[in-house]
């Protein structure tokens, strides 16, 4: 019962869909019985013409009755193919819309996934499995996409089996024997026209589902930055890319999969009438023929393949119980419903132009994390104005990650207030983000070029604000060094850049955003002690424009702060001098 609830949850609206495809499914069965019924009337007439007289009652069929025995045989004949032809187009324009539909419902589940992963409260992300995460957008979409084809597809199985059911007979299928030359002749010419198809859909599959990986691994490491720039949509965006290229090919991967075995039904067809065909024109004897071409074969070799499926497909319903109610349980539990995310073409990130920071002022803030007894904020407070350097020092785990979340509004005071410009920040946080930018120990950075890793862009322009960024961060000389400038890839995760070079990126990125805000949060301290300096220099060089809030490493960082706090225990200490604390440490 969970599984179905969980499998009705996934489809939503959609599930209204599964009432058209049935009705298709039946009339799938319904060609079905019409071509192996013809089978029958063409035997009998096959051994007797009169078999036709049966049927003078109906006057739209007396015009038969004036053929001769062989016309009569040949104008069924060419009936019956037809009608195969047909049964074959509806065969594979059913399984095309199953195989379109279970494509565009994982589609859609990894965007929600994604956008859910973006717009989730940080709360929530800290205390999901990232690991979870990252599966449900791989591998549990791709076994929810599975399961509704094995479901539709076990559907219209089981209503082609019992129309056909109707009219199995017994008798031999040694004749398939004949058909190998045939059978082999019509896999070969398939292979040679499609093989390279096949092999660039699965390159493209290949492609997406690794593009997938990166990209939800980008969303995962980069979390902060990204909510704080308000980039959320660009990055949805090119999962969702992946997600269709993946959709695209599977389609045609599959669809081209189903192929081979109705166009061999065909084939036997077209092989049974060339044989009645040939043995008419040669007078040689039927009867041993016929005797082996009834309805039987027609039907189990339609049958056939449709039982070993459902079996298939029962194991694969089987196996996605747990994934898909895992993938159920955590869209629920990100609590944005399944409504697909929209506009995911439009990047901008700003609403409206912010107004000028010029002060943040904390009052009796304290933060207590939900799956925990005891504060790690204690009734701080403190005030900045535009144009401070403010250091925050103390121990690990005495609270300062915590006041940095807190303040970009990532974690929402169990009490007291934050007020930028004398507004609560909480009254519409993504204002207030539009200030800030967060400039952490391990920089962030997409695999892709220098200017898309300052921009958040797919095709930023050269702007004046870009080129103001990279000349303020130092990178111009850098830049001159790099093969395609600007556009040069960066590698997975800016592996080609040293970490001075990955700071100045960061700096430039808030330049760039016109963030009025910066919050380091430790971003130096694995830089070497001359690195760290320069880069240093360069963010004071910005307090004419930028108010700096830092969590220090080293205490000679906080040399140029104008205040300094220290953190210990959830408590706040200060303003203290930068003297006081060289001398006590």
């Amino acid at each position: 019962m969970l599984y179905y609830q969980s499998l009705k949850f996934l489809l939503g609206m959609q599930i209204k869909k599964i009432a058209p495809l049935t009705i298709l499914f039946m009339l799938t069965s319904l060609v079905d019985l019409v071509g192996i019924s013809l089978i029958g009337a063409y035997l009998a007439i096959i051994f007797d013409k009169s078999f036709i007289y049966q049927f003078k009652e109906y006057s739209y069929l007396n015009f038969l009755m004036t053929y001769e025995h062989s016309q009569l045989l040949l104008v069924v004949g060419i009936s019956l193919i037809a009608m195969f032809i047909i049964k074959f187009t509806f065969l594979l324009f059913s399984n095309y819309l199953i195989l379109s539909f279970a494509a565009k419902e994982q589609a859609k589940i990894q965007k929600l996934l994604v956008n859910g992963i973006l717009h989730q409260s940080y709360e929530n992300f800290l205390s999901s499995n990232s690991g979870d995460n990252l599966s449900s957008v791989a591998n549990f979409s791709g076994t929810y996409r599975e399961v509704l084809q094995a479901i539709l597809q076990s559907l219209s199985n089981i209503i082609v089996i019992s129309a056909v059911c109707i009219f199995l007979g017994i008798t031999s299928l040694i004749t398939l024997l004949a058909l190998s030359l045939m059978i082999g002749l019509v896999i070969g010419s398939y292979n040679f026209i499609f093989a390279n198809k096949i092999h660039s859909y699965g390159k493209d599959y290949t492609d997406g589902a690794s593009d997938m990986i990166q990209g939800t691994t980008d969303v995962s490491s980069g979390l902060k930055e990204i909510k704080t720039l308000g980039k959320e949509n660009f990055f949805t965006s090119l999962v969702s890319v992946s997600a269709d290229k993946i959709a695209r090919a599977s389609l045609r991967l599959n669809f081209l999969g189903i192929i081979p075995r109705n166009l061999i039904e065909v084939v036997l067809i077209i092989f049974v009438v060339l044989v009645v065909a040939v043995n008419l024109e040669t007078n040689e004897e039927l009867s041993s023929l016929l005797s082996m071409l009834g309805v039987f074969m027609a039907g189990m070799i339609r049958i056939a393949p449709l039982i070993s499926q459902l079996q298939i497909s029962w194991n694969t319903i089987v196996y996605g119980k747990e994934p898909i109610t895992t993938l159920s349980n955590i869209i629920k539990s990100q609590g944005n419903g399944m409504e697909e995310p929209k506009n995911l073409k439009s990047f901008s990130t700003k609403k409206h132009i912010p107004s000028e920071f010029k002060s943040l002022v904390l009052k009796n803030v304290s933060y207590r994390y939900p799956a925990s007894d005891k504060r790690s904020i204690k009734n701080i407070s403190f005030s900045i104005t535009k144009g401070d350097f403010i250091g925050l020092i103390g121990p690990s785990g005495a609270g300062k990650t915590s006041l940095i979340n807190i303040i970009l509004g990532f974690l929402k005071p169990t009490s007291g207030k934050i007020l930028s410009n004398e507004e609560d920040i909480h009254k519409d946080i993504s204002i207030w983000r539009e200030k800030c930018a967060y400039l952490p120990q391990d920089i962030f950075l997409v695999n892709g070029s220098l200017k898309k890793n300052i921009t958040f862009e797919e095709n930023a322009e050269n702007s004046a604000i870009l080129e103001k960024s990279i000349k303020l961060s130092k990178l111009s000389d850098f830049i001159d060094t790099l093969p395609e400038g600007i556009e040069t890839n960066l590698g997975d995760k800016g592996v080609r850049l040293s970490g001075g070079q990955r700071q100045r990126v960061a700096i430039a990125r808030a330049i760039f955003h016109e963030r009025d805000l910066l919050l380091l949060d430790e971003s130096t301290s694995a830089l070497d002690a001359e690195t760290e300096k320069e880069v240093m220099q360069e963010l004071i060089g910005l307090r004419k424009e930028k108010t700096i809030i830092a969590i220090a490493h080293r205490i000679s960082t906080l040399k140029d702060c104008n205040k300094i706090f220290r953190i210990n225990n959830g408590e706040l200490e200060g303003p203290l001098s930068y003297n006081e604390i060289a001398r006590n440490n």
